[in-house]
């Protein structure tokens, strides 16, 4: 992948910054190449700074040392995003990836495109955390997979958790299910899948394939 934009919020001497990588030229003449220029104390090493970050993350930087100073009375976060371009040989491992992961009917991911990737990095006076934010087209049946709860038992404590499965597999159904007939089959407590939940579920259950791909962030001094 390749990172086509970043934008920073509240990092040092940066309240708000949207920056653009272009490529430049054609044929022999193209390039990738982006100078920054600028007085001592203009912020062209916090900006630098801010592109490492979204490789290393932020559980090492002590938030009123590295957070804009106006945002801090408020808590907001330091949050940085990284707006990523992949091409398709990447998009066919990511796809293959979703499927191995939730072991869902890798038919129905056929004609699943990936419009956008995006990675967020971003942190409080008390946390840090970093996600991957995917984009997907329409073409997913939603209507065939539903949210669930289930009683989970773990060190001698139960608790109720959240589920995203096949609507045919988890109730056991085995009539075809259709747009005009999935309501038929959900039990109590049960909701039809979100396009929003699909991607933010995706998302998380691909982190680390998604992370192997972003580009290695390198300075030279």
């Amino acid at each position: 992948m390749r990172i086509k934009e970043i934008s920073i919020l509240n990092f040092k001497s940066i309240k708000n910054l949207w920056f653009p990588f272009h490529k430049y030229g054609n044929g022999k003449d193209a390039s990738k190449t982006t100078m920054l220029i600028g007085i001592n104390e203009s912020g062209k090493s916090s900006l630098l700074k801010a592109i490492s970050l979204i490789e290393e993350g932020m559980d090492d930087i002590e938030y009123y040392d590295d957070c804009f100073i106006d945002a801090q009375d408020k808590n907001e976060y330091i949050d940085i995003y990284a707006y990523l371009e992949h091409d398709s040989y990447e998009e066919g491992i990511f796809k293959n990836e979703f499927i191995a992961k939730t072991e869902w009917n890798k038919e129905h991911f056929k004609d699943l495109r990936i419009n956008s990737i995006n990675k967020n990095v971003y942190r409080n006076s008390s946390s840090a955390h970093s996600v991957y934010n995917i984009e997907l087209n329409d073409s997913f049946p939603l209507f065939k997979y539903i949210e669930y709860f289930k009683n989970v038992s773990k060190n001698g404590k139960t608790t109720k958790t959240k589920f995203y499965g096949e609507l045919a597999k988890v109730n056991s159904v085995n009539e075809v299910i259709t747009k005009s007939n999935y309501a038929s089959f959900l039990k109590e407590g049960q909701k039809t899948l979100t396009k929003d939940q699909l991607q933010r579920h995706l998302a998380k259950l691909t982190y680390y394939t998604l992370d192997a791909y972003l580009p290695e962030i390198v300075f030279w001094k």
